[in-house]
């Protein structure tokens, strides 16, 4: 991970949060022959001296009242817009080394930590979830189930489900696969990114049950999954083909296109994914920065490209997230 601290950018009347940027200053630059659009930013570092005590971010989520919550491995922090209130084992934390975080629809905020731990925030006070015996490894992603519980991918486990009442269990495993991303679909289906591409998963009494066959999209690691601002496509971002954009059809992978090919985007080694208010693709990669692309129907309508070189501070870019704050 980079050593990073987590800022505020707001663009025109929107924010966009992110836990990459070291420095102050924010330059932008355009891709040749790529329009820009008008841009007005306000740039806020959110450090040490809010109450942030670690500068390492490795998860960002906001909850229903608003707060950024930000995930370091010494603990994670609640944002006011002020202050940052930390939280750690000593509040009943599972772990110090928080993530990934997940703000549900019922207010509960969900931490998973690097050895496998889960923790639940309800009402102002964290629970330990039990997960020993069941996972071990970083929990690298997490998503509602719709019913009051959680599905959870831990990298070298498989995917987790647990229960409103904080009960765990494995439902889906797969020998020597490494998993690191998951997006809950609106028909209750799991897609998952792992070491060797995709896996689409469906509910089979109490496990996950692999379903259709999606190696037309990737064999590549899939680092993130987004679903598209502007239709019902998906967006995985990969470490070796850069930014794919597909749809399911039939439980199978179809329309599948690296976006940004033409434009010199299709060797970025992506790290994660956010959709923004616009439906505009906030990218996340390893030794390019970050980019903003302005989607439309016919493709890439404008390119932002943030990287060391224009005050982003670092090209390694781990985490990104798009608030709901003036949206």
């Amino acid at each position: 991970y980079s050593a990073v601290q987590a800022h505020h950018l707001r663009h025109q009347d929107q924010y966009m949060n992110a836990a990459w940027m070291r420095q102050a200053a924010l330059a932008l630059l355009s891709a040749a022959a790529m329009p820009l659009v008008a841009q007005t930013y306000k740039l806020r570092t959110v450090g040490a001296e809010d109450g942030l005590t670690y500068s390492f971010v490795h998860a960002l989520a906001q909850d229903r009242e608003g707060h950024l919550w930000i995930g370091t491995g010494e603990g994670v922090g609640r944002y006011d817009g002020h202050r940052v209130r930390m939280f750690t084992t000593a509040d009943s934390l599972s772990e110090n080394f928080v993530s990934s975080i997940l703000a549900d629809t019922l207010g509960n905020v969900w931490f998973g930590h690097n050895e496998g731990g889960i923790s639940r925030m309800s009402n102002g006070v964290i629970q330990k979830i039990a997960t020993a015996g069941v996972a071990s490894s970083s929990i690298n992603e997490m998503a509602a189930d719709g019913h009051g519980g959680i599905w959870a991918i831990a990298q070298n486990t498989g995917v987790l489900h647990v229960d409103p009442k904080g009960r765990t269990r494995l439902v889906h495993a797969a020998e020597g696969t490494l998993w690191y991303c998951l997006l809950s679909l609106p028909d209750g289906r799991i897609l998952a990114g792992t070491s060797s591409g995709l896996l689409l998963l469906k509910t089979s009494g109490d496990s996950l049950q692999a379903t259709g066959d999606l190696s037309a999209i990737t064999h590549a690691p899939v680092r993130s999954l987004v679903r598209s601002g502007l239709n019902d496509g998906i967006f995985a971002g990969t470490e070796d083909e850069g930014i794919l954009s597909f749809r399911l059809q039939h439980d199978k992978g179809t329309e599948v296109k690296v976006l940004g090919a033409d434009d010199g985007l299709g060797d970025l080694h992506v790290r994660d994914l956010s959709v923004g208010e616009q439906g505009q693709l906030i990218v996340g990669t390893a030794g390019s920065g970050a980019y903003e692309i302005g989607l439309g129907a016919e493709g890439i309508t404008s390119l932002l490209h943030y990287d060391a070189t224009n005050g982003l501070g670092t090209d390694n870019v781990e985490v990104v997230f798009t608030d709901s704050e003036n949206d």
